[in-house]
């Protein structure tokens, strides 16, 4: 995972490229996030005019994520996902969009889906400020809600959290600060484009 840097404050926040604190206890993600850049870029920011005139803004948002523990990813051709996820598939057999698999003898099954295998809840609300050409303003909050998993690095594998229902994935680092962590859409075979529309979201939890 490449190593992206930004200055928040006077704190230097790099994603991606640090292992965990060994502190003696479990390693945990858990807990309540503020999210505090877009795009490498410190809240609010990265403000974008649509088709109506409207300039939209991110101003603010959280991510919470129930305690959970560790578990290995696999790369595929679609990203690092939990390998729980990632199922082998005979010689001869083909998958359906639905997951069901049909077996040359005809014999058929349904592929769990990962958001079935993985039970620890997230909550990620993302915060925009609308204001109109007529000078009008309202703030909207979006809110994902669902399951995640995560990868404590294991193995030689980088750390990693997915967020299953959202689609997205990225790295995280755990420090004496505190745990940061940046999330974007897990597109096929490419990076974020880095745009208000395809963006990548850096929260950060301080150490209790």
């Amino acid at each position: 995972m490449a190593l992206r840097v930004m200055t928040i404050g006077m704190a230097l926040l790099s994603i991606g490229a640090c292992g965990l604190v060994d502190s003696g206890d479990p390693p945990s993600i858990a807990g309540r996030y503020d999210l505090v850049a877009v795009n490498g870029t410190v809240l609010p920011c990265c403000a974008q005019v649509d088709s109506t005139g409207t300039r939209v803004t991110f101003v603010g948002g959280s991510l919470t994520l129930e305690e959970a523990s560790p578990e290995p990813f696999a790369a595929t051709p679609a990203g690092w996902m939990p390998e729980s996820c990632v199922h082998g598939i005979p010689n001869g057999a083909h998958v359906d969009t639905s997951g069901v698999v049909t077996l040359p003898d005809g014999t058929q099954y349904r592929l769990p889906k990962c958001t079935e295998l993985h039970h620890a809840a997230y909550a990620m609300v993302i915060t925009r400020r609308y204001e109109d050409a007529e000078g009008g303003s309202q703030t909207v909050s979006d809110t994902s809600a669902g399951t995640y998993a995560w990868s404590d690095g294991e193995a030689g594998h980088p750390t990693l959290v997915s967020l299953l229902n959202a689609g997205m994935v990225g790295g995280f680092a755990i420090s004496e600060r505190g745990v940061e962590l940046a999330v974007h859409r897990a597109n096929f075979g490419r990076a974020p484009a880095l745009t208000p529309s395809d963006p990548e979201y850096q929260f950060f939890r301080p150490a209790s």
